[in-house]
């Protein structure tokens, strides 16, 4: 008797979900149609506003006055030799920093004491990077291989400090004011 009763349920249950796939698949449909014929009226109220001379004519009445406007503008910056001098010394200004700066730039990575302490940076870098290989071997595999001398150095980068670097007086010379 349990297992008539226990079939029956499933059967309801199993109907309740076919009716309830049934109205969702309706009511997908209702709302597919409703769709396409909102689309179906946008496309003809488009269509006929593109008809419309009025329209049309309102619209150019509109965007004209703004594209004349926007030429007059343009023509104003071109035509106005202040903004043209102001623009011509901007780029001419620009052009003689990039150039002092690339200058003084490989002028200071050229000193002597300047490639002395990259090179030194350098060699502070191997040294840092093999006692930390010879650290994490011992670590992974501790007792093997020969043991070396670990210490490292308290500050290891103390001799690539910049600000020890001897600075040559400011150059005279620099950027023309006009």
């Amino acid at each position: 008797m349990d297992d008539i009763k226990k079939t029956l349920e499933k059967v309801v249950e199993q109907g309740k979900e076919f009716v309830e796939d049934i109205k969702l698949r309706e009511n997908f449909d209702v709302a597919v149609e409703k769709t396409k014929e909102a689309a179906s009226v946008v496309g003809k109220k488009i269509e006929e506003l593109a008809q419309d001379e009025e329209f049309k004519t309102k619209v150019k009445e509109v965007t004209t006055p703004v594209v004349e406007t926007t030429k007059k503008v343009v023509e104003s910056i071109e035509e106005n030799e202040t903004v043209q001098k102001v623009v011509q010394q901007t780029k001419e200004t620009t052009h003689e920093v990039v150039e002092f700066v690339t200058e003084k730039t490989t002028e200071f990575f050229e000193k002597p004491e300047v490639q002395e302490k990259i090179e030194n940076a350098k060699d502070k870098t191997i040294e840092l990077a093999e006692k930390g290989l010879a650290g994490l071997k011992k670590w992974l595999k501790p007792g093997e291989g020969p043991v070396e001398d670990e210490t490292v150095d308290e500050d290891p980068v103390e001799d690539i400090v910049v600000e020890d670097m001897p600075r040559e007086p400011q150059a005279e010379e620099g950027i023309k004011e006009e």
